[in-house]
């Protein structure tokens, strides 16, 4: 009898090792594949920094470019206006001298 019980303790032991020995080989198959899954996220990662600082510097280029275009047409806009004011006060100067020689024919 006792023999027996001795028996059913050590199968009762062995069936908590195999368990427990599965249980390991299950986390260490986990861990693993979250070291894998890490791993292709650094790769991942590190493949769109490079592609993003190029993205970045040309995002800035082009700003620079824009900005200096809008500068330009500012100029371009204040030197029309400038223009057209001058034209403006030549059309005046014309009338003005038109007028100056009716009342100069008049006056003769």
């Amino acid at each position: 009898k006792v023999s027996r019980e001795g028996d059913d303790v050590m199968r009762s032991l062995r069936k908590r090792v195999s368990s427990s020995t599965s249980k390991e080989e299950r986390f260490k198959e986990e861990i693993a594949q979250v070291e894998t899954l890490s791993d292709v996220k650094d790769h991942v990662v590190a493949d769109c920094e490079e592609p993003a600082k190029r993205y970045q510097a040309d995002i800035e280029a082009l700003t620079a470019q824009l900005q200096h275009a809008q500068f330009e047409r500012a100029e371009l806009v204040r030197k029309v206006a400038e223009m057209e004011a001058g034209v403006g006060d030549t059309k005046q100067q014309v009338a003005l001298l038109a007028l100056e020689r009716q009342v100069d024919q008049l006056r003769s």
